[in-house]
């Protein structure tokens, strides 16, 4: 199953922060998209949690657009291991946050991106 959450909303708003959405099992989402051409580099705050409370995560992305493929790292892991995928890609002329949920439940996920601008 595949959800496209829509992106137009967060297209060109600097730091945009307390971005909410559920990811349902075996869905993959991309959950934030962002054009190249205003930066280059750019980092997530994310946290994930089961929607029943019973396991919380949080970690931060960072991506950097080299030879026009993206390049990203993950780091600050703490709390509970959740069972999900998460990338970062080229699509276009944005880059993709993307996270696929490979738990038995719901997935709400909130962020916060902050990008450098040049």
């Amino acid at each position: 199953m595949i959800l496209t959450q829509p992106v137009t909303g967060l297209t060109n708003v600097p730091g945009t922060s307390g971005v909410h959405l559920q990811i349902p099992p075996s869905a993959n989402v991309d959950v934030d998209s962002y054009p190249v051409l205003y930066t280059r580099a750019m980092k997530w705050l994310l946290s994930i949690q089961h929607v029943n409370g019973s396991k919380h995560h949080f970690e931060e992305i960072a991506a950097m657009v080299i030879n026009g493929q993206v390049r990203f790292t993950s780091c600050g892991r703490m709390g509970d291991i959740i069972d999900s995928i998460i990338d970062a890609r080229i699509d276009g002329s944005n880059i993709v946050l993307n996270i696929t949920n490979n738990e038995n439940y719901t997935l709400d996920v909130c962020f916060t991106r902050i990008q450098v601008f040049g």
